[in-house]
C-alpha cells in the first residue's frame, strides 16, 4: 500500500477517511504492505480490521506460513470466532465521541481498545491510570464493579445503549454501553463515557455534585423537569433499574413524558392522585407552602420485573432556577419506615376478612416482596392476614391457621403482657411503636424479636394495626447474613474478621495488577479516659461518631473498620501518596473537632500512621500492623 510506504500525516488522514467510509457502508477493511510496528499500531488504532505485510513475514509456502504463525503465537480462527471478530470490526474507531471496547468473559472485564477522547474524560476525572481503572471495575470491593455487572445483566441485545452513573474521585461519570458481539461466555461491549460534572454550569456544579455523590446509589432514577422549555431530561439511573418504555423519554415534551410515566410506572388506582401531585400549574405553590424546597409522595410503582412496589416520588427545586427547573427522583423505600407503614395502612381497607380477601392480590403483591415478617390485625388484636415470610417463619401454609386468633391463642409468648400493652397503645392511642424487643417461642425455641406496629385507620377511626418483626437471633446466626459476622456492632463498620477478608482482596489486586494501596491506622489516645470518666455508653457514642466521620470521608472509595478499642483501620487504593495524606489529615481534623458527646465535654487527639504496600518488605508486616495492640 503506497500510503504506508510514504507514512506522512497526509497519508494517515487519507487512511482514516477510507476506514471511516468503509465502516459507514458496512465494508470490511484490509491493509497490505504493513512493514513496521508503527504501521501496525496506527491501523489497529483507527479500526482497520485485517492487515498483512512483511511485519508478520514475507510471502512463503503454506507450511512455512503456518510455522511462522505458530512462532508468532497466531492461530486459525474458527467460524464462530470469525463472526465474533467481524462484528467487533464494524465498530467505527474514528469517531470523535469517547469510545472504548470492553470484553467480559463471565468473570472479568478487559479493555480491548480506548480512543484519546475516552482517556481525556478519565484524565479530567482524575483517573488516567488504566491498571487502577481495570482493577476497580473487577474488584469485589468496588460498587462500580457491581454497577458494571448489573449493566452486563440488563444488556441483552445489540441495538440500544444502556446507561449507568457512578462517582470517581468526586466526579459523576455516565457510561453508556451496548453489546457488539457474543461468542460463548465472551461478550464485547461498545462503551461511551461522559463527565456529567464538567457538563454542568459552573455556578451549579458544586451543588449538583454534592447531590449526585449523596444520591446516586440511593435513587432508582433522577430526571430534570424544565418548565420553561417544557422538557424532561434523564439525569441518572443506576444499573439495577431499567424500564424499557422510558428509554426515549428525553425526546418527549414534558406533558407527554409525564403521561407516559403515569401509564407505564404507576399502579392504576394511584394514577388519579399521581396526576394531581404532578400538576405543574400548582407545583411552585405547593413546594413553597411545604417550606423545604420539595414535595414527596408514595405511589405503587412498577419495577423492571413487572411488580408494583411502594416507592417515594420526590420533586426538588434546583437552586438558582427560579422555580423553572426541578429534580424529579424515584426512590425505593423500605417497609420498615414507620411513615411508609402509615401510608400503606390507608390501602388495606376495612379490617374484615372479606375486604382483605378482595384486596389480597394487590396487597400481597406488595408485601410479599419484603423479607420482614408482616401481619395485620383487627381492633380486638385478632389476626386478619399475614405475608408469606410470616407464614414460612412459623411453618404455616395458609392464613386460615391464624385468622381470628390472638397472640395469646397462639401461645407464642412466655409473657403476653408486654405484647398486649404495645398493641393496645397502638389501637387505643394511635401510637406507632418502633423496634420493641421481646421474646417469642418459635418451634420449641425461645427467640428474641424486634417488632414495629402502627395503627390502621378507616374514615378517621382506628380499626386495627399493621406490624412486622425481625428475629434477631436468626439474623445473627443465619448463613444468608454472613456480612454480620464481619460487622462491628458499635460502629457498623467492618470488624477484624471483615478487615482481614478485605486485606486479602487488596493484596490480590496488588499482586495481580500492582494496584497500590495504603493501610491507614487511626486511634484516639484519650478514649479509655473518656470511658472511665463518663462510662461505656458515652465511650460507645464516641466510637460511633468517629466511625461516622471515617465513613463520610472515605466510605465510597475505601474499606473501613474498627479493630479494637478506638483503633480504626482503612484500606485505600491510590495513584499518588498525597491523596492518602490528605485523607488522613481531613479525618484527623474532624475527629479533633469533637468537643461534646451526649452533652459531655471531651478533648481528644488523634494518632495516625500509614503503611504503603510498596514500602513494606512483605505483606506479613502489614498484617501485624493491622492486628497489633496499640
Amino acid at each position: 500500500m503506497d500510503f504506508l510506504s510514504n507514512f506522512t500525516d497526509r497519508a494517515k488522514s487519507i487512511l482514516v477517511a477510507i476506514v471511516d467510509m468503509a465502516k459507514h457502508i458496512g465494508i470490511q477493511t484490509l491493509a497490505e504492505g504493513v512493514e513496521t510496528e508503527e504501521h501496525y499500531e496506527f491501523l489497529k488504532k483507527i479500526g482497520c480490521e485485517k492487515v498483512q505485510g512483511y511485519f508478520f513475514g514475507k510471502p512463503m509456502p503454506l507450511e512455512e506460513t503456518m510455522s511462522n504463525c505458530k512462532a508468532l503465537g497466531l492461530g486459525l480462527e474458527t467460524r464462530s470466532w470469525q463472526k465474533y471478530y467481524d462484528k467487533i470490526g464494524t465498530v467505527n474507531f474514528t469517531t470523535d465521541r469517547p469510545l472504548a471496547l470492553y470484553e467480559f468473559d463471565g468473570e472479568k472485564f478487559q479493555l480491548l481498545h480506548m480512543n484519546r477522547q475516552f482517556l481525556d474524560v478519565l484524565k479530567d476525572a482524575g483517573t488516567e491510570n488504566m491498571r487502577l481503572v481495570d482493577a476497580t471495575i473487577n474488584s469485589k470491593l468496588s460498587p462500580i464493579s457491581s454497577q458494571f455487572r448489573a449493566l452486563h445483566n440488563i444488556i441483552q441485545d445489540e441495538d440500544d445503549f444502556k446507561p449507568i452513573d457512578f462517582v470517581v474521585r468526586g466526579r459523576v461519570l455516565r457510561l453508556r454501553a451496548k453489546r457488539v458481539a457474543t461468542n460463548g461466555e465472551k461478550v464485547v461491549y461498545q462503551t461511551e463515557i461522559t463527565n456529567l460534572t464538567r457538563n454542568e454550569e459552573e455556578k451549579q456544579q458544586e451543588k449538583m455534585d454534592e447531590m449526585f455523590r449523596s444520591m446516586y446509589l440511593m435513587y432508582d432514577a433522577i430526571y430534570e423537569l424544565n418548565l420553561q422549555e417544557n422538557s424532561i431530561s434523564h439525569v441518572m439511573q443506576n444499573g439495577f433499574y431499567e424500564i424499557d418504555e422510558l428509554v426515549n423519554i428525553d425526546e418527549m415534551d414534558l406533558q407527554q413524558a409525564l403521561s407516559l410515566s403515569k401509564k407505564t410506572l404507576i399502579y392504576q388506582k394511584d394514577q388519579r392522585h399521581f396526576d394531581e401531585w404532578m400538576n405543574m400549574d400548582t407545583l411552585e405553590e405547593r413546594i413553597q407552602k411545604n417550606g423545604n424546597g420539595q414535595i414527596s409522595e408514595l405511589f405503587r410503582t412498577k419495577e423492571a420485573n413487572g411488580a408494583y412496589v411502594w416507592k417515594v416520588h420526590r420533586i426538588m427545586t434546583i437552586p438558582g432556577s427560579y422555580f423553572n427547573k426541578y429534580l424529579y427522583v424515584i426512590m425505593s423505600t423500605p417497609l420498615t419506615n414507620p411513615k411508609t407503614m402509615q401510608r400503606l395502612t390507608q390501602n388495606i381497607g376495612v379490617m374484615n376478612e372479606s375486604d382483605t380477601q378482595k384486596n389480597s392480590a394487590l396487597w400481597l403483591s406488595v408485601i410479599d416482596s419484603h423479607v420482614a415478617n408482616i401481619f395485620w390485625k383487627d381492633k380486638k388484636r385478632r389476626f386478619v392476614g399475614a405475608n408469606k415470610s410470616f407464614l414460612d417463619y412459623y411453618g404455616f401454609t395458609d392464613t386460615a391457621e391464624i385468622i381470628g386468633k390472638t397472640d395469646e391463642d397462639m401461645m407464642w409468648h412466655v409473657s403476653d403482657e408486654s405484647f398486649r400493652k404495645d398493641e393496645m397503645d397502638v389501637i387505643t392511642k394511635g401510637i406507632t411503636t418502633e423496634n420493641k424487643i421481646g421474646k417469642c417461642i418459635i418451634r420449641g425455641k425461645l427467640h428474641t424479636i424486634m417488632a414495629t406496629k402502627t395503627p390502621i385507620y378507616d374514615n378517621g377511626e382506628i380499626v386495627g394495626l399493621l406490624g412486622y418483626f425481625i428475629d434477631l437471633d436468626q439474623l445473627m446466626q443465619g448463613k444468608s447474613v454472613e456480612e454480620l459476622r464481619r460487622t462491628d456492632s458499635i460502629t457498623n463498620l467492618m470488624n477484624t474478621y471483615g478487615m482481614m477478608d478485605a486485606f486479602a482482596d487488596f493484596v490480590s489486586e496488588w499482586e495481580g495488577v500492582k494496584a497500590n494501596f495504603a493501610s491507614i491506622w487511626i486511634s484516639v489516645r484519650e478514649f479509655n479516659r473518656v470511658t472511665e470518666i463518663y462510662g461505656k455508653k458515652v465511650g460507645n457514642e464516641l466510637l460511633r461518631e468517629i466511625g461516622d466521620i471515617i465513613e463520610e470521608e472515605v466510605g465510597k472509595i475505601a474499606v473501613c473498620g474498627r479493630i479494637h478499642g478506638s483503633s480504626f483501620h482503612i484500606f485505600m487504593q491510590f495513584e499518588e501518596k498525597d491523596e492518602v495524606e490528605d485523607v488522613v489529615e481531613e479525618i484527623s481534623e474532624r475527629i479533633n473537632d469533637i468537643h461534646e458527646i451526649d452533652g459531655n465535654s471531651v478533648t481528644i487527639y488523634v494518632d495516625s500512621h500509614v503503611e504503603y504496600c510498596d514500602e513494606v518488605p512483605n505483606m506479613r508486616d502489614m498484617i501485624e500492623f493491622l492486628t497489633k495492640e496499640v
